[in-house]
């Protein structure tokens, strides 16, 4: 037996949701996330140039 139209209805509308969401975090969180790896590779530069 199948599952209900609004059940169905009900768990694409949460997958919807769900890709959403994530795709709004990834969006918000990529610049962030690429101005620190930045900042932290500048500073290991500067580290692994000071050691030699």
């Amino acid at each position: 037996m199948g599952d209900l139209p609004e059940t169905r209805l009900r768990r694409g509308l949460h997958l919807a949701i769900g890709v959403i969401a994530c795709a709004h975090l990834f969006v918000v969180c990529l610049p962030s996330l690429l101005v620190h790896a930045e900042v932290y590779r500048s500073v290991a530069v500067s580290l692994i140039r000071g050691s030699r």
